[in-house]
């Protein structure tokens, strides 16, 4: 029978239970024969899980013949307890899971033993595993740049929050732009969303901004690491007014008729010189 940390005081409590009741009927009878070893042990089940740089890992599946009996801790840690008969052999292991891959075997295959104490007493020997385990994660990168149209002031394409898998990772800059990183496995696919500011049609100030809340699908890979996402931005409300209004009134001055020129006078002909002719001459 296993029972993890938290509950392997019944384990203890079974074999101090056991040993007591054999005190009793050795107390009540004439018999100086020592009692008979029990044919039933605690061991201890320990399980570390670290990766390359000896950092604990959490989430580690640990399984015991088969069957997942418990997971590693913050500290990479699990502790329980096997109440069973010596001799027996077990297997203990843990699981690969998303973003690690086991270095090694990641296995303990042992026969269940006990050993004696100094007073004579016996105890099993715990079940022990030490599993490394190295991370497949690479660093990635996204570019989100936001822009508002005619319809749609500036100010509205800054100051919102980006969001990753549905966790705020960034907001975007006074010019509506954003970076960030982030680790992933892949071949993953990750999901960005834009978060919008909600409309309420009883405030003044609200402005519905389209598309609302847009998502893009990331198809990570070893070859894909630096993304880039554009999206655009309007206020339908505004946009629609601005199509439903007339087009403005066009007015066309004449131009004033130029008036008519009177002809001008000619000019006199200059008067010819006369030539006298003197009969004297």
């Amino acid at each position: 029978m296993f029972s993890p940390s938290s509950t392997s005081i019944f384990g203890r409590i079974l074999v101090a239970t056991t040993l007591a009741v054999a005190g009793l009927s050795l107390s009540c009878g004439e018999d100086d024969t020592p009692p008979p070893a029990p044919s039933q042990f605690e061991f201890g089940i320990e399980v570390v899980a670290f990766d390359a740089s000896e950092n604990p890992i959490p989430g580690v599946p640990v399984v015991l013949d088969g069957n997942v009996v418990g997971f590693t801790g913050a500290d990479g840690k699990f502790e329980g307890a096997l109440v069973d008969q010596p001799t027996r052999e077990v297997e203990l292991a843990v699981k690969e899971i998303d973003g690690y891959r086991l270095a090694n075997d990641g296995t303990n295959r042992t026969t269940l033993r006990v050993s004696e104490s100094l007073n004579g007493e016996l105890r099993g020997i715990p079940v022990s595993l030490r599993a490394e385990l190295h991370s497949i994660r690479t660093t990635f990168v996204s570019w989100v740049e936001l822009s508002c149209d005619e319809h749609l002031d500036d100010k509205y394409c800054s100051d919102r929050p980006i969001l990753l898998d549905g966790k705020e990772v960034a907001r975007t800059d006074y010019r509506g732009a954003a970076h960030f990183t982030f680790e992933e496995v892949p071949t993953s696919t990750p999901q960005i969303t834009i978060r919008t500011p909600r409309y309420d049609a009883d405030d003044e100030d609200s402005v519905m901004m389209e598309p609302r809340n847009p998502s893009f699908i990331m198809e990570l890979s070893h070859d894909a690491t630096i993304f880039a996402i554009e999206q655009e931005f309007t206020d339908p409300a505004a946009r629609r007014a601005a199509e439903q209004a007339p087009p403005p009134r066009t007015r066309v001055r004449r131009a004033p008729r130029p008036r008519a020129q009177p002809a001008p006078e000619p000019e006199p002909e200059p008067e010819s010189e006369s030539r006298i002719r003197s009969f004297f001459d």
